[in-house]
């Protein structure tokens, strides 16, 4: 079958707008496998491009008061004013996620404890998930984990999670 012209522009923009939609909602892949191109992403995405001295969300339950966080900030060089804190684990739960997405003013995520059933996640288990699955969407994230591998935010595996950022010149002091 050979469509006309304005049959086969209508099929284009289609074609496109649904290419795009699934694209936004994280879906390409599944939609490109349905439909036999998923030769047509060979390569992992390009990762977010965000800058140095971005913005650093801290989310999840933390078993350190915020003053000590911040004091840990302030000890190693960096500006307070950086990082946004949502500490509290209901506030994680209805946390605007969407903000995050194609967001190049926030430079990391550093998460903790987080519940499972957040808005915002997708077809994800769970928030980490969610951003880890998608490096082209989201910033760098973090998954800050005790010594047994528990999500938990502790003054030194927060304070050694900087300490490697900026040991990498990932982000700037």
């Amino acid at each position: 079958m050979v469509l006309e012209y304005t049959e086969f522009e209508e099929l284009m923009d289609e074609l496109t707008h649904r290419v795009s939609k699934a694209n936004i909602d994280g879906t390409l892949q599944d939609l490109l496998n349905k439909i036999g191109w998923d030769d047509l992403l060979t390569s992992e995405a390009e990762p977010l491009h965000t800058f140095a001295n971005g913005k650093i969300l801290v989310i999840g339950g933390q078993t350190v008061p915020i003053d000590k966080l911040r004091m840990t900030v302030n000890k190693l060089g960096l500006d307070i004013s950086r990082f946004e804190f949502e500490l509290d684990y209901e506030g994680a739960q209805t946390y605007n996620y969407g903000k995050l997405a194609y967001s190049t003013q926030y430079r990391v995520i550093l998460i903790g404890a987080t519940p499972h059933s957040t808005t915002g996640t997708g077809q994800s288990g769970s928030l980490l998930a969610e951003l880890e699955n998608h490096p082209d969407k989201y910033p760098r994230t973090i998954a800050l984990r005790t010594e047994e591998g528990t999500l938990k935010i502790t003054k030194s595996n927060f304070k050694k999670a900087l300490a490697d950022l900026i040991a990498e010149h990932y982000i700037a002091a």
